[in-house]
């Protein structure tokens, strides 16, 4: 059976694991094998289907518990799963994914009070776990506890814990309470570990620039919107497909709006002031309109290549 999930032949392996099971219904470690297979399949009602009976045999089983409240959190039950995850904690107090994921479903529903027991009570017997360390601090950061999410950013950092994630709250801690200059090193370092977020781009380009590091915040606030506009020449099509499929339910007026964007978007794009021209004319029936946009279409740059053409092939002829 392990030869096949070490292929990564997951099917093979389930249909000859529900064979056991099949032939061994009382084996509880088959049903455990094909539970696993079936997690690597994300198939989480299959888990569920498979071991909940077992769990009602053995209300006690720990290992049961915790993959019927890993699957009912990852379907998004969340108040099955937390009912679960807190049986698992009065078995195993200081499970630490149960604690994670319990926290978690604490801060889902807004309820950071929660949260942070339960975080706080794991560390008081494991002050090092640097999972629960970043989690705890990123609860008091979203609490509004500022001061105190920095002092346990910092004893993650202190860990030896430098995660993308870490530099960027303790970055926004530090921002939340006005100490921009501080926050701006971290926000660098969380910008060099993942150059795609945009968030940390325009925290940084802000904080420099609040710091008085203007020509940085520039360059960053800069970056932040490039990367929150998509390139002209995507965003002249997305509209003029958008007026395409307006005008085809009839709404003609917007269509007109929508290839005035695209038009506006990418100027050089002369085939818009013909389309532009005929929804005037055609659709709207405002031919002043559309003289208009016909006459600056007949004298951009596209037309009079063609003319010329068009010119020079009759000529040819």
């Amino acid at each position: 059976m392990t030869n096949y999930k070490f292929a990564g032949e997951i099917d093979s392996a389930i249909y000859y694991e529900l064979k056991l099971t099949k032939y061994y219904p009382g084996n509880i470690y088959f049903k455990y094998q094909l539970s696993d297979l079936f997690l690597q399949n994300e198939d989480y009602e299959s888990v569920l289907n498979l071991l909940l009976p077992s769990y009602k045999a053995d209300t006690s089983n720990f290992y049961l518990i915790m993959q019927i409240a890993n699957c009912y959190y990852q379907l998004d039950f969340l108040d099955t799963a937390k009912y679960f995850y807190k049986k698992a904690l009065i078995k195993m107090p200081y499970e630490k994914n149960a604690v994670s994921r319990l926290a978690n479903i604490s801060i889902k529903e807004n309820n950071y009070h929660d949260a942070m027991m339960i975080t706080n009570h794991y560390l008081e017997k494991d002050t090092d776990n640097v999972a629960i360390l970043r989690l705890n601090a990123y609860i008091y950061y979203l609490s509004g506890y500022y001061d105190t999410a920095i002092v346990e950013f910092k004893k993650c950092i202190s860990h030896n814990e430098k995660s993308r994630v870490t530099k960027k709250y303790l970055a926004m801690s530090y921002y939340k309470n006005g100490d921009y200059e501080l926050s701006e090193p971290y926000f660098k370092e969380a910008w060099n570990n993942d150059s795609t977020e945009t968030e940390v781009c325009f925290y940084l380009g802000v904080a420099a620039n609040r710091s008085g590091d203007t020509d940085t915040g520039l360059v960053y606030l800069t970056k932040s919107l490039k990367k929150l506009m998509p390139p002209k020449a995507f965003l002249s099509s997305l509209y003029s497909e958008l007026a395409d499929a307006n005008n085809s339910l009839n709404r003609n007026d917007t269509a007109l709006i929508l290839y005035k964007k695209a038009l506006e978007a990418k100027p050089e794009n002369y085939s818009l002031l013909f389309k532009i021209a005929y929804q005037y004319d055609f659709y709207l029936h405002m031919p002043h309109d559309a003289y208009k946009y016909y006459e600056k279409y007949l004298g951009s740059a596209v037309y009079v290549k063609l003319l010329r053409f068009c010119t020079l092939f009759l000529t040819v002829e």
